[in-house]
């Protein structure tokens, strides 16, 4: 389980990380955004899938930035709550430990 966990929080860190290159460059003519998915990879973990977008035919950049915007959302909340079971194990073990001694 805490394995998926991780990937799930990489999966999520890509998709930030895309996302502000995408916004950074919403005035750079010609430029192609990248699009984010996630999707099931390997022993069902979570991965990022990313597709180029088509190039603008007006010469400015591809980038949504309503999309953009409303992407970081479900990512913020995506990361956040794999954070709180990573937090959540680290409180459990410290119990365990303390137990222990």
């Amino acid at each position: 389980m805490f394995g998926s966990t991780i990937s799930s929080m990489n999966a999520h860190s890509t998709w930030m990380d895309v996302n502000a290159n995408n916004v950074a460059n919403v005035n750079s003519d010609k430029f192609k955004s990248v699009d984010t998915k996630l999707e099931e990879g390997q022993q069902n973990n979570p991965t990022a899938v990313l597709r180029e977008g088509a190039e603008n035919p007006t010469g400015k950049s591809g980038t949504d930035l309503t999309k953009e915007l409303t992407d970081q959302i479900p990512t913020e909340k995506g990361f956040g709550i794999n954070a709180t079971v990573v937090k959540t194990k680290d409180e459990m073990l410290g119990t365990l430990m303390d137990m222990k001694s």
